[in-house]
């Protein structure tokens, strides 16, 4: 059981590593699952050849286990980044790899008539609010 919660750790790990570099996160998660099993088994073989019994083939599955694991770490963490994934994180301002800034607001749209804005500005000018009703 315990095992097993292991795997998926390290195989959610190792996936997020490889989005992070534009690659699959499932694809490689399985990678990791296949790599840990094929070394478990392989080296449970082996210790259960060399010692004879179950009991000596349990360390010798860890090992397996645990080397398939590095090996998925080692691919992953060797994979270079898609260039998709190069376009879309590159910022153009800091020659890096960060998210690009947000886009500048536009000023809004002075949708007023130039007779209004001269009769705002004329009130602001004389200390009347531009708020007041003509029809008072």
């Amino acid at each position: 059981m315990a095992e097993t919660l292991l795997l998926i750790f390290i195989a959610g790990k190792i996936g997020n590593i490889a989005q992070d570099k534009g690659r699959s996160r499932v694809g490689y998660g399985l990678l990791t699952a296949l790599l840990w099993f094929v070394g478990e088994i392989g080296l449970g073989v082996v210790g259960y050849n060399i010692g004879g019994d179950f009991l000596s083939a349990v360390p010798f599955g860890i090992a397996g286990a645990a080397i398939g694991a590095i090996v998925s770490y080692l691919i992953v963490s060797n994979l270079s980044e898609t260039e998709e994934h190069k376009v879309k994180y590159t910022s153009r301002y800091s020659g890096g790899y960060a998210a690009s800034p947000a886009p500048e607001k536009k000023p809004a749209i002075d949708e007023r008539t130039e007779d209004e804005k001269e009769e705002d500005d004329f009130a602001a000018s004389v200390g009347l609010s531009a708020l007041q009703d003509d029809d008072e």
